[in-house]
């Protein structure tokens, strides 16, 4: 994906999602990437949420595309760096 309104709405609805089929990818532009996300299709199973580290940083947020931050939120139960805002109440914890 490489429009940031599609994507922001594909990371929330991945996120609400209790069983998500697919993982939304930010690609920009980028044809390797979209090749990639392809080839992962055909590697992998199925979907599953990492269970979350006890820290996360996020330095730079203002390079990220809308959304990504939103879907790296539940990777860290603890959050610092100048990037990171609380996740929604309204998303479920990640599963483990």
């Amino acid at each position: 994906m490489d429009d940031p309104a599609t994507y922001t709405a594909a990371v929330e609805q991945f996120l609400t999602d209790p069983s998500p089929a697919t993982v939304p990818v930010w690609t920009g532009g980028r044809p390797d990437l979209v090749a990639s996300v392809g080839r992962a299709a055909t590697v992998y199973a199925g979907v599953r949420r990492p269970a979350p580290h006890a820290r996360g940083v996020l330095l730079s947020p203002g390079s990220l595309p809308a959304g990504l931050a939103a879907l790296i939120a539940p990777l860290a139960e603890e959050r610092t760096g100048s990037g990171w805002t609380p996740p929604s109440p309204e998303l479920p914890p990640p599963r483990a």
